[in-house]
């Protein structure tokens, strides 16, 4: 880890460190819940209910994306992040009792859902906004890929201990160490606050931090956000899909049994989690510095497309949970490449602006992307098989990267602009 870091200046390596270890508390609160909240709604609601929850889920994301950014407007944005996880906790040390007195109500469930999804779109732009606060201007690619390989260490350990835990433990109860987690996360927060500051004046950050209103307007108004707004609203649609037939599949495998489930679940993520991080220390950051942004673009979606036509080459039943769940194991190649080149597409855009851009995609197309998906599947799945929705993703894949290969030329020619800029006469 020390060799990684060499090259970089002394706030540089105490921002990557804080970064790690945020990542490190993010994935792993983040994995618990999802494995609890999915285990849970796939045991007691069943998979046939997932595309209207995607629907629901799609507005109160949306809604509490709407509040973030409005939090963030008023409040700078380590301030932001921490009353954020403060929340977090509060919500989650209340879901067990729920769980346990509500256990044969549909709406508990939905709710230990729906608070997760809000999770991990907040989760997300919370460590895009961060990392670009700290490192935008100084080619974020040195660092994305350390930096962001806490989370996957948390999220192969999480999943590993998750799929080790016996059956007859009480799944709702490891919720109370998600409250833990989310707590002691405050911790690297509060830290990369102080680096910041060493760096700017109070007035700047203070100035940036309320620069930028009318969220929605300013966002369609610009085509360059538009553009990322488009790659990330055919990713998720895309990926919505592949993630129903894997949760379908997998349900109908494990007779909706809640234990057995949340053991899948939990080697699944460790697995992928510890894949990605090999991924994130040894590829992501030579990658995306000696081929591109486009590069790690377009990893993701090409693996999709090859996962989309095995699938519907190889058709026998038997082998669906293993296809699918290969497909859904493409998420290593989301993680390591595509998620860092999203984070890496804001870079050109200043300060104030960077920070309403990224809860613009994050929080209300990515929700946007999600009701779509779940409208498409009401429809389609009446008609279609879940081989048969294969078909679907290949064609939205080409799509997919023609539109990423669009923004990535946008990318570039702002990005020089900038680096011009910089560098001034």
């Amino acid at each position: 880890m020390s060799r990684g870091l060499k090259p970089l200046q002394r706030h540089e390596r105490a921002a990557v460190a804080m970064l790690f270890l945020y990542g490190f508390g993010n994935a792993a609160a983040y994995v618990l819940a999802r494995t609890i909240a999915d285990s849970a709604f796939l045991s007691h609601i069943g998979p046939e209910h997932l595309p209207p929850m995607y629907m629901v889920s799609a507005g109160v994301v949306a809604f509490a994306s709407v509040v973030y950014s409005r939090l963030t407007q008023h409040t700078a944005p380590h301030r932001a992040v921490a009353l954020t996880l403060v929340m977090f906790a509060a919500s989650a040390a209340l879901l067990p009792e729920l769980m346990h007195r509500l256990s044969s109500s549909i709406t508990a469930f939905a709710i230990v859902y729906l608070l997760t999804q809000i999770r991990g779109t907040l989760g997300t732009i919370h460590y895009a906004t961060l990392v670009n606060e700290h490192f935008s201007k100084e080619r974020p690619e040195r660092v994305i890929g350390l930096a962001g390989a806490g989370a996957t260490f948390a999220g192969f350990l999480m999943g590993m201990a998750i799929g080790a835990i016996p059956n007859d433990v009480d799944v709702a109860s490891l919720m109370y160490a998600v409250v833990a987690i989310d707590l002691l996360t405050i911790v690297p927060v509060t830290r990369l606050a102080g680096v910041l500051r060493s760096q700017t004046t109070n007035g700047t950050t203070r100035q940036e931090a309320t620069a930028s209103t009318g969220l929605t307007r300013w966002a369609i108004r610009n085509s360059y956000v538009r553009g990322i707004g488009a790659v990330v609203l055919l990713g998720v649609i895309v990926a919505t899909v592949v993630e129903f037939q894997w949760k379908a599949s997998v349900a109908e495998h494990f007779n909706r049994e809640e234990a057995n489930l949340a053991e899948y679940f939990g080697y699944y993520y460790g697995v992928v989690y510890l894949l990605t991080g090999l991924m994130q220390l040894f590829v992501t950051g030579r990658l995306l510095e000696r081929r591109g942004v486009f590069a790690g673009l377009a990893a993701f979606p090409f693996a999709l497309l090859a996962t989309a036509i095995g699938v519907l080459v190889f058709r026998a039943e038997r082998f669906m949970l293993w296809a699918v769940t290969c497909a859904k194991g493409c998420d290593i190649l989301k993680r390591s490449m595509n998620d860092p080149s999203i984070q890496l597409l804001y870079g050109p855009l200043e300060s104030g602006t960077r920070r309403q851009a990224i809860t613009f995609v994050a929080g209300i197309v990515k929700p946007l992307a999600e009701a779509l998906a779940a409208i498409a599947l009401l429809g389609l799945s009446r008609w279609l098989t879940l081989i048969q929705l294969s078909a679907l993703v290949a064609v939205m894949v080409l799509g997919w990267l023609t539109t990423g290969f669009k923004v990535w030329k946008s990318f570039r020619y702002l990005a020089n602009g900038c680096r011009d800029k910089a560098e001034g006469p």
